[in-house]
């Protein structure tokens, strides 16, 4: 066989790998880890903040979540801001809310590689007419009357473990799994060029 003939055919079967194996394993890279309010927690009192944990690093122009009240409405919510320190943990301030039901987050991200998923969980709220979020005259939180858990203690993958979700859901579809794995594909064989030429 000769030198090209050999060539020809590592790039053929390096063709297939990038098309086929990168975009696969872009969609097993972030996945929820843990959450306050937990997947299926019942809670008696809304906490002051929604915060989810991923497994890897995430970015933040790709990240968004969104609240839906059990009447099917998007609840508004405060802005997504990394928690200090943190590259894969995310919080968002919460109105006061205190209507029953079931509760629904609805959440969008990418690492890295700009793969974008989507996934969501729900959760309770079954208000226990003794406790209330109170608020002070200045507009703060008087914690004393917080529940416990809602501080700002970072979260603990495992501590509300999200591992028996289903799968985040790889957003794009098969067309957008084609362009990465040309775009991997191009640039491979560009890097390939160089290294030939040198």
């Amino acid at each position: 066989m000769t030198l090209s003939g050999f060539a020809r055919r590592c790039s053929t079967a390096l063709l297939f790998a990038v098309v086929f194996l990168v975009p696969a394993a872009a969609h097993a890279h972030i996945r929820l880890d843990a959450s306050s309010p937990a997947r299926d927690e019942v809670l008696t009192v809304m906490p002051l903040h929604l915060r989810l944990l991923f497994s890897g690093t995430i970015e933040a122009r790709y990240t968004s979540v969104i609240l839906i009240a059990p009447d099917g409405a998007r609840v508004p919510t405060g802005a997504v801001v990394f928690v200090d320190g943190s590259d894969r943990e995310i919080s968002l301030s919460l109105p006061a809310i205190d209507q029953p039901g079931t509760w629904t987050v609805a959440w969008r991200t990418a690492g890295a590689d700009g793969h974008v998923l989507e996934g969501s969980y729900t959760f309770v709220l079954a208000p226990d007419t003794g406790t209330s979020r109170e608020r002070d005259p200045a507009g703060g939180v008087d914690t004393t009357q917080l529940p416990a858990g809602d501080t700002a203690i970072p979260l603990q993958a495992g501590g509300h473990a999200h591992g028996d979700h289903e799968d985040p859901e790889s957003v794009g579809g098969a067309r957008d799994a084609i362009g990465r794995g040309l775009h991997f594909t191009a640039l491979i064989l560009l890097l390939g060029g160089v290294t030939f030429r040198a």
